[in-house]
């Protein structure tokens, strides 16, 4: 199905119009997702405590969904999020800057119901991103942002930043490592449970586990995989877990809480390696439309000029929620049969219809 929506999907792209339907129905998607993950999440009840007298006071729909008694995992939607948010902040703040200019092609009526639409989605993506309580959604995020940042500042700022970033990041790697930021936390927001969430190491052991079980794995099926989707059952089978609820018998690991192992689980070696070329190529591409499209000719005509625009904003947004699912993707997963994973094909898609169309210099 990924493959199927990715071809065809390139193919729509061919012209402007085939790009802006792509990437509407990549929109679209996140919105499903977000809006279907705030009804039907099964929201954590054990870090952030204050959350959970929101949670009650949200409809839950996942009991009247076929198949889905027990809800999204919050892991899932969280890591499907870090796709979409950063697009969305990208096409929230791009009509403030270019209004005058959007004005002169594109009706205001449509330029503010623009705006007005992102603002909701991005309020409401960030909403279940934050209730989801996914701190690998939160870090991925985090470097989506930073990443994001440093592309659209100019370039005699980009020095400044990184060394900020630097400072920044060394302060706060010296005040957890010395516990100062579990104690701010504690005292910022008392009986919240939060920095017992922020800073707790207590599922990373589990992780390791898992990690270490998923590469006897594909050293075992290290040329055709163990399959799509089998990782869960026979790891219980071959490879039985001895620290993770050391009193169940089988245990539910849905994937190997990290996007390559999982790769290399369900399509072995071959596929790992041409699955890491597709994500250096996909990266390739939109750093090369990025920075094709960054200074517009000034003897642009309007037209142009917007689809121009268009096509670079749309991949900052890639590349920054990109970049924040990779970084997602390092302590979690959403593996490729997982229903979200459909958003990554669409994504490919529209960054290849926008690699094509710039460099052939075809803005129509």
């Amino acid at each position: 199905m990924g493959y199927f929506c990715f071809f065809a999907m390139v193919r729509l792209s061919k012209t402007r119009n085939g790009v802006i339907i792509s990437t509407l129905i990549f929109l679209a998607g996140g919105a499903g997702i977000a809006v279907l993950g705030l009804l039907g999440i099964e929201w954590p009840t054990n870090k952030i405590i204050f959350f959970n007298t929101l949670y009650e006071n949200i409809p839950n729909i996942a009991s009247l969904l076929p198949g889905l008694s027990d809800g999204f995992h919050p892991n899932e939607v969280g890591g499907a999020l870090t796709w979409i948010i950063p697009f969305w902040l990208v096409t929230l703040v791009w009509p403030i800057i270019r209004f005058k200019k959007l004005k002169k092609v594109i009706s205001p009526f449509w330029i503010i119901f623009l705006f007005l639409l992102n603002l909701f989605l991005l309020s409401l993506g960030s909403l279940v991103l934050l209730f989801s309580q996914s701190r690998s959604a939160y870090i991925g995020m985090a470097i989506g942002l930073i990443v994001l940042l440093f592309v659209v500042l100019p370039k005699n700022l980009r020095f400044v930043f990184i060394l900020l970033f630097l400072i920044g990041s060394g302060f706060l790697l010296f005040f957890i490592h010395n516990g100062q930021f579990m104690v701010f936390f504690n005292q910022l927001f008392p009986e919240s449970g939060m920095a017992s969430m922020a800073f707790s190491m207590n599922t990373l052991s589990g992780r390791i586990e898992i990690w270490s079980r998923a590469i006897y794995a594909i050293q075992d099926f290290a040329f055709t995989g163990m399959g799509m989707n089998t990782f869960r059952t026979i790891v219980n089978v071959l490879y039985p877990l001895q620290t993770i609820s050391a009193d169940v018998p089988i245990k539910d690991i849905g994937h190997a809480h990290n996007l390559f192992l999982q790769v290399g689980l369900d399509l072995g070696i071959p596929g790992l390696i041409g699955f890491i070329g597709f994500y250096l190529i996909s990266f390739w591409m939109l750093i090369s439309n990025i920075q094709r499209l960054r200074r517009p000719s000034e003897n642009d005509h309007y037209q142009k000029f917007i689809t121009k625009e268009m096509f670079y904003v749309i991949s900052v947004g890639l590349l920054s929620g990109q970049v924040a699912h990779l970084v997602f993707g390092m302590t979690d997963a959403i593996a490729f049969g997982a229903k979200p994973g459909i958003l990554f094909w669409v994504m490919q898609s529209i960054i290849c219809g926008i690699y094509l169309k710039v460099r052939d210099h075809d803005y129509r």
